[in-house]
């Protein structure tokens, strides 16, 4: 089976945003503008049933969009536990006041738990955050990432 025009973009999305890759980056690849892959990001969350670009990227990993390593290449320590449990939510898709809510923290602690876990992985953004826990096997691929809106 041939792949589409729309599976062919669709890798190349995921795999740029899994590669901590800016929209702008991955228009450039595309040959499209900056606005159009953020439209397609849109559109594909919504499509999938998904908060956000990190959750969207979570979601890739469970069903096979992106493939997970047999074994990472290298040994990467496992964020401590608080900062595990707030990356759960982020893989979730949950905005940092879902996820100050979930783990009874304040807003700030959860967002300066998504800037620790940001530079823990040395990640650009949230979804390359949630993308390299996947590839080190610090995140299960069966979380629940869809709405149930």
């Amino acid at each position: 089976m041939t792949p589409t025009a729309a599976d062919v973009r669709r890798a190349r999305i995921l795999a740029g945003l899994a590669a901590g890759e800016s929209y702008t980056t991955i228009a450039d690849g595309l040959g499209v503008r900056t606005g159009t892959v953020g439209d397609w990001v849109y559109e594909l969350t919504a499509r999938v049933g998904v908060p956000d670009r990190a959750a969207l990227v979570s979601y890739a990993y469970h069903v096979g969009w992106l493939a997970l390593p047999d074994r990472p290449a290298t040994t990467f320590p496992c964020p401590l536990p608080y900062l595990r449990r707030a990356l759960v939510c982020i893989a979730l898709g949950m905005t940092d006041r879902q996820t100050a809510a979930r783990l009874g923290i304040s807003l700030r602690t959860a967002q300066t738990y998504g800037e620790r876990l940001r530079a823990h992985y040395g990640a650009r953004h949230r979804a390359h955050a949630v993308a390299l826990a996947h590839q080190h096997h610090h995140l299960p691929t069966n979380l629940t990432t869809r709405s149930s809106s």
